[in-house]
């Protein structure tokens, strides 16, 4: 029988250790589209972000292990300072903990978090269509087209 999951907001700094593999296994699965690229995050930058309240992390554990994150950048709108916004640096999930009910609660855990704290939106990038369609039915809409190549 699966576990129930909890879901919650953490400090970066305090969980460092435990985010690098799990960082690492999430790379593993976007590197395919980056052949030339290693993962090398700045660190400083990161904990720098955290200390200052822009980097906000969401975390998905089963018996206070961590199976699934989200670091969430969240800050006044460049253009609207009246609105919040927040957009996802990174979310992964456990392939082993990677099932339907649990990305919802996981998402849904994100949403409320947010609105909690006057949020305006929550902006997530899909890197398949699977996981665009997913968003979709959980309500996000597409907002523009961003097109990349590695130069």
């Amino acid at each position: 029988m699966a576990k129930t999951p909890t879901f919650q907001h953490e400090r970066a700094a305090p969980i460092l250790d435990e985010l690098t593999p799990v960082l690492a296994e999430s790379w593993r699965t976007v590197q395919p589209g980056y052949p030339n690229s290693k993962l090398k995050p700045d660190v400083s930058m990161y904990l720098e972000l955290d200390a200052s309240g822009v980097l906000r992390v969401i975390t998905m554990r089963v018996d206070d292990i961590l199976v699934g994150f989200a670091l969430l950048l969240v800050m006044t709108h460049p253009h609207r300072m009246d609105d919040t916004i927040a957009t996802v640096d990174t979310l992964f999930i456990m392939p082993a903990h990677r099932n339907d009910a649990a990305a919802v609660l996981f998402l849904r855990f994100m949403e409320h978090w947010l609105r909690e704290r006057k949020t305006y939106s929550l902006t997530v990038a899909a890197r398949d269509s699977r996981f665009a369609r997913w968003l979709q039915m959980a309500g996000y809409s597409g907002v523009e087209t961003i097109l990349e190549k590695v130069l």
